[in-house]
């Protein structure tokens, strides 16, 4: 029997717009259950271009082997030290389009969700909200089956998705617990 395996849930805290669920643009956020990538093509090819300039005034020496050449769909995963720092890393890594899976709020805040949803991200809404009162767990179990499907679909037709399974972002030098998500 390890630590684990005792160990409680505990739930990561709430900031201010996470406790706030507007259900109107969850479910309007762009999602596709045929394979194809949720997000406009031409806006994943600008943002993607942007990230590039940025990644280069954030580490101006990179040494780093390239990822070994996969085909059909993968899933990275990674810890969530910095904000945007680590998707920034894994989107730079990959070639392919991504798909990521982000708390609610990412795809309803007004500027990052503008911009999550036109690249295809989908929202969940994670047992933390759920506990709290923030969603009904009807209207969450639809926006996170249809988030998962989307996904999965996306990844089976040779997408990358980007999935941080701590919860939240931190700045501790050791792994958060893992949590439970959408699932």
């Amino acid at each position: 029997v390890t630590d684990s395996e005792n160990a409680p849930d505990i739930l990561p805290g709430l900031s201010a717009s996470a406790t706030r669920i507007n259900t109107k643009k969850l479910e309007r956020v762009p999602w596709d259950h045929s394979g194809e990538h949720p997000g406009s093509p031409l806006f994943w090819s600008i943002i993607s271009r942007a990230l590039n300039i940025a990644w280069s005034y954030i580490f101006r020496n990179i040494e780093a082997d390239p990822p070994p050449e996969v085909e059909g769909g993968v899933v990275l995963t990674s810890t969530h030290i910095n904000g945007l720092v680590d998707p920034l890393a894994l989107i730079n890594t990959q070639k392919r389009r991504i798909i990521t899976i982000g708390r609610h709020d990412l795809m309803t805040m007004p500027v990052i969700g503008w911009i999550t949803r036109r690249m295809g991200s989908q929202p969940v809404i994670r047992k933390a909200e759920l506990s709290r009162g923030v969603s009904d767990a009807d209207f969450a179990k639809r926006i996170n089956q249809r988030s998962m499907l989307t996904m999965s679909h996306c990844v089976a037709s040779g997408h990358a998705a980007i999935v941080m399974p701590e919860g939240k972002s931190h700045q501790d030098s050791k792994l958060h617990a893992l949590r439970t998500g959408p699932l």
